[in-house]
């Protein structure tokens, strides 16, 4: 009888180490380059809300499929970060200047998976429309500037955004990036 018992329990916990492997095997096959690009515009987009009249609600990151998120370390840089562009913001209200929304897209140049790390280096074009006060605004103000983004892979085999940065500093630092 403990021998069946013994048999029982060792199959059981096969059985499920083959279920768990099978889930995070299927997990991955799910993420897409298009998920990686649509969390990273959302990144983007979160941020910049910050220096126009409506801004997002700040909280951790996450894919519409729950296979990306940003890593909590990253999180409390980003909350420093948003902090800083609510200052600007209201340094450039003060000079008559007030952002209604934003909008982002971006091309991906080069996606380099390696193991349990993506390195994604993106261009980035950023839009901010600006408030109609005076009828003399331009319609929006805009950039282009490449980052680099990099994902590590939790032991749960989710993809966590543990990095982002300028690529090129040597061209003005858009508004989006605080200084």
């Amino acid at each position: 009888m403990k021998r069946i018992l013994l048999f029982l329990s060792l199959f059981t916990l096969a059985f499920l180490l083959f279920l768990s492997a099978e889930s995070l095997a299927s997990k991955n096959e799910e993420v897409k380059q298009e998920d990686f690009q649509a969390f990273i515009e959302e990144f983007l987009v979160r941020r910049t809300s910050f220096l126009t009249e409506n801004p997002q609600t700040f909280t951790l990151l996450q894919s519409k499929n729950g296979l990306i998120q940003e890593s909590t370390e990253l999180f409390n840089f980003e909350k420093s970060a948003v902090e800083e562009l609510e200052r600007m913001k209201h340094s450039i209200k003060s000079q008559g200047e007030v952002y209604t929304d934003t909008s982002t897209k971006i091309n991906i140049r080069n996606f380099d998976l390696n193991d349990d790390t993506i390195i994604i280096k993106v261009e980035e074009y950023t839009e901010l429309n600006y408030k109609k006060a005076t009828g003399e605004e331009p319609g929006h103000t805009a950039w282009f500037s490449e980052r680099e983004f990099i994902f590590n892979k939790s032991s749960e085999g989710n993809w966590e955004l543990v990095s982002q940065k300028l690529v090129n500093a040597k061209e003005p630092v858009p508004l989006n990036e605080p200084i």
